[in-house]
């Protein structure tokens, strides 16, 4: 019937010497290829364990397009992809998964690999072209030093290329010994990786050369920071996760320009390079999120200082005038278009360019019904206007998810929180308040301050919505 949920009863004579079960483990993850079928046993301790009809194992597989599996543990594998097979025995709660690696489960194309363990990137140290250079983890970026084309050569190996530098990854000296450098060679024969679906949803990367001695690509330890050479290690399964990567394809584009005026560096009593590296940080804790949960890649430029109308009308931007309203036109402020020509430059933004302004001054918003709000962000057009007011302390976290809400709209995800208009809620049909409305409460687009690394920051009704604006407007092309 389509549920992946099955049961397993194990039927042995019934026996008054039972022996309770402690535990049961599974095979390691593992590749195959589609078309096939493997049987899981479970091994169980003690082995002699008394398993009766009323103690069951529960499977299920997290991705049934790519594999399924029966209630006697049984998989059929269907489509190149990845899935984890979870096994639950209900008596003792304890859990098992096993990642399955299916046929080509990556798609030739430009990919991100985040370490897991660190939240780092991999890259070429001292983003050197030269064969022998280093690898090495940084901080997220879109400057393209962080780019890998990943091109599959079967059997689950993939030929893993610098788009920075042209040269592709190796163990040095294809040596199998633990500790080897990963570096960039420019041999026509490269290192092949073999790339695993762990039990964890992460992935394996796995040099042909050191396979059979159990090695992969790895960073010393989960506390390295920025800057540590990456190395082949022995794999562990555990929570420490330095040998894990996520891989993220980049499907689309995006470009994203900041400008911020004199009241934004007033307000926040910072110079106006601090203000640029702030207004930079949260772009890429977006972009690096946008990255993760679609594929799409912001190019972000620096932040540039202009000086705004609101700058403009008070000359000296001061901490003592910063909350003083602006009065330099009769009708000022009365809607959203008014706040943006104070903003806007002649810079025009497009359907693959946003314009981001950010500014610290107090700004009223009259809205046609009447309603007065103060400092509400908003995005226009191919504009958004961040107008935030933040204490110290919610700076950094106010910023980031309230620009991510913002930019959502320019990637056509719609507003589902309440809001009545002459009696009547303008967003019914999707509300999350509404009657009978699916979209949950969860979704930044119901409540624009949360935590973006949430996995439901985004709901999947949203997350639809802006993958069919995604094809239609910022479809990543070339390399």
């Amino acid at each position: 019937d389509g549920d992946p949920y099955f049961t397993m009863s194990v039927m042995l004579p019934s026996t008054s010497n039972y022996i309770p079960m402690d535990s049961f483990s599974l095979s390691t993850d593992f590749w195959t290829s589609v078309g096939s079928t493997h049987a899981f046993d479970p091994q169980v301790i003690p082995s002699n364990a008394t398993l009766q009809s009323n103690r069951c194992f529960i499977w299920e597989s997290s991705n049934s397009e790519v594999v399924s599996v029966d209630n006697y543990g049984v998989v059929t594998i269907l489509s190149d992809g990845f899935a984890v097979i979870t096994v639950t025995y209900p008596n003792t709660g304890q859990i098992c998964n096993i990642g399955v690696t299916v046929g080509q489960a990556l798609p030739n194309g430009v990919y991100y690999m985040e370490n897991i363990g660190t939240s780092k990137y991999l890259t070429v140290e001292g983003l050197s072209t030269e064969a022998g250079a280093n690898s090495e983890i940084q901080d997220f970026s879109t400057d393209g030093h962080e780019r890998w084309n990943l091109t599959y050569v079967g059997s689950g190996y993939y030929h893993i290329q610098s788009q920075y530098s042209s040269k592709y990854l190796s163990v040095s000296n294809v040596s199998t010994e633990y500790g080897m450098a990963i570096q960039q060679t420019s041999s026509s024969s490269p290192d092949m990786w073999k790339i695993l679906s762990t039990g964890s949803g992460a992935t394996r990367v796995i040099p042909y050369s050191g396979e059979d001695a159990g090695m992969c690509l790895a960073v010393p330890s989960a506390t390295d920071g920025a800057g540590t050479n990456c190395i082949q290690m022995l794999y562990t399964d555990d929570l420490v996760a330095n040998d894990e990567w996520g891989i993220y394809k980049v499907n689309y584009t995006s470009v994203v320009n900041n400008y911020f005026d004199e009241g934004y560096f007033v307000r926040y009593t910072e110079s106006l390079i601090t203000a640029r590296n702030n207004i930079k940080m949260y772009t890429l804790a977006v972009a690096e999120r946008y990255l993760q949960l679609v594929g799409l890649e912001l190019n972000i430029s620096e932040p540039t200082y202009f000086r705004s109308a609101l700058d403009q009308c008070k000359l000296n931007v001061t901490s003592d005038n910063i909350d003083t309203l602006c009065s330099h036109w009769p009708e000022c402020h009365t809607n959203h278009d008014s706040v943006l020509s104070d903003l806007k430059l002649e810079q025009m933004g497009n359907n693959n360019k946003t314009i981001v302004y950010w500014t610290g001054h107090k700004v009223k918003c009259e809205f046609d019904t009447g309603y007065i709000d103060y400092n509400r962000s908003f995005s226009s057009g191919n504009y958004v206007c961040m107008l935030e007011l933040c204490t110290e302390s919610n700076r950094t976290f106010n910023s980031i998810s309230v620009l991510m809400h913002e930019l959502n709209h320019q990637y056509g995800v719609p507003d589902h929180y309440h809001d009545v208009v002459n009696g009547s809620c303008k967003n019914e049909e999707i509300c999350s308040d509404c009657p009978n409305n699916p979209r949950p409460k969860s979704c930044i687009m119901f409540q624009s301050r949360i935590d973006i690394s949430l996995p439901t920051v985004l709901c999947s009704e949203c997350k639809n919505e802006m993958l069919v604006h995604l094809n239609d407007h910022h479809v990543y092309v070339g390399g």
